[in-house]
């Protein structure tokens, strides 16, 4: 395990502060987590919207 806790930031505010454990049982992985709360889109979506 690399990480115990991860803080997502947005433009210098703190938007998650979550336990690896918490991530697990969200269902979610680290990516869906970030572009959830950074762009509101899911990983697929964000990346059509990058092209």
């Amino acid at each position: 395990m690399l990480w115990d806790r991860t803080l997502i930031l947005q433009n210098g505010i703190l938007k998650a502060n979550i336990t690896r454990e918490e991530l697990d049982g969200s269902g979610q992985t680290l990516e869906e987590l970030f572009f959830s709360v950074t762009e509101g889109l899911e990983p697929e979506a964000a990346a059509e919207e990058a092209e």
